[in-house]
């Protein structure tokens, strides 16, 4: 699936999107790559072994999608030499490539699972934090970064109590403008308390223990 993604004249999402395709396709024909060349409007992949001419470049389009303008490949080293899989990868690359195992209900994927995998199948052994921060990176392909996710409550705010006559809902930040709690209340479910009247309660605590005062009940 990753090889059809990769060719001549493919627009791909963003740069980030394009460099977690060019890691699987690595990664999957376990050959080492190197990026001579990357900015914000040019993008050029090439083998790390000098005599192969695998090569892709890509340029920025308008807004955040980038195309691949060349596309040689495959890796000609393959055909004498039997490369093992880059020992260094991005946490996000292989984010990228346990995600779907996501998409089952329920499932969860354990930093454990993520080592036996790699190193069974691509034989890669990953330490205890890399298979960490690939674990995180997989939930936040699938369901978006949780960080960045915190700047779009002001925004469902504004839209629920617009849609929501009645409704209350407010977030309270630091001095800092950092989030601290947001409270909502629907006016379908709260909207009884303006029936209600005040009422005074007496209630007591009762003590136990070796020494105690008061009957042994504190009103």
């Amino acid at each position: 699936m990753i090889d059809r993604e990769l060719a001549k004249g493919v627009v791909i999402q963003s740069k980030e999107d394009l460099l977690v395709k060019v890691g699987l396709y690595h990664l999957k024909h376990k050959v080492e790559y190197r990026t001579p060349r990357s900015s914000n409007s040019r993008l050029k992949v090439v083998c790390k072994h000098k005599n192969c001419p695998f090569l892709l470049s890509a340029n920025a389009l308008t807004g955040s999608s980038w195309k691949i303008s060349n596309f040689i490949h495959p890796h000609t080293c393959l055909v004498n030499l039997s490369h093992s899989a880059p020992r260094q990868l991005p946490a996000k690359i292989i984010g990228a490539l346990f995600a779907p195992k996501l998409l089952t209900e329920g499932r969860v994927l354990k930093p454990a699972e993520i080592m036996g995998d790699m190193e069974r199948d691509h034989g890669i052994k990953l330490n205890y934090n890399t298979a960490l921060r690939s674990q995180n990176t997989a939930y936040d392909f699938i369901y978006g970064d949780h960080k960045k996710s915190w700047e779009l409550l002001p925004a469902y705010f504004h839209m629920s109590m617009k849609e929501n006559p009645g409704k209350s809902a407010y977030i309270e930040t630091d001095k800092d403008d950092v989030f601290e709690y947001a409270f909502i209340s629907f006016h379908a479910s709260a909207g009884f308390l303006s029936y209600c009247r005040p009422v005074i309660v007496i209630d007591n605590t009762y003590l136990k223990g070796h020494k105690v005062c008061y009957g042994g009940c504190l009103p």
